[in-house]
């Protein structure tokens, strides 16, 4: 593992094909969620792939994407303003992030497919639930 440690608890949630147009390359993503409560080895540490750091989730992104309750009677959310102050970096993530993190943060599987033109301009994102991996 690039952190030098091991989660308690680690499970593959995701995998997202990442397309470029142009591109013959395909970059094969899989995604996991690791519950870092408790964990073997050291402390995770910067690798060449990889910096840990941890944020904390505002309760307003975990209620607009259902991850903790629901939302109040006649609440609505702006996914886009709460993706904004929700306490995760997402300006300087891929442009699909916010749009499959929530399915991960809630344990949903699935399987997708990204396409962009450059790495600056997501054309398309398409989604299946996934039984396993």
């Amino acid at each position: 593992m690039q952190a030098k440690s091991s989660p308690s608890d680690f499970s593959q949630v995701g995998r997202i094909a990442f397309e470029f147009v142009g591109e013959d390359t395909v970059l094969q993503v899989n995604i996991f969620v690791a519950r870092w409560g408790a964990y073997q080895g050291q402390e995770p540490v910067e690798s060449e792939e990889m910096r840990p750091a941890w944020f904390e989730l505002s309760e307003e992104y975990l209620r607009a994407h259902r991850i903790r309750g629901k939302l109040a009677n006649g609440e609505s959310a702006d996914l886009a303003a709460v993706n904004e102050r929700c306490g995760l970096p997402f300006a300087s993530m891929w442009l699909d992030d916010p749009l499959w993190f929530p399915r991960a943060l809630k344990g949903d599987k699935f399987d997708g497919t990204s396409l962009f033109e450059g790495h600056d301009k997501l054309l398309t994102l398409d989604l299946e639930n996934a039984d396993k991996f």
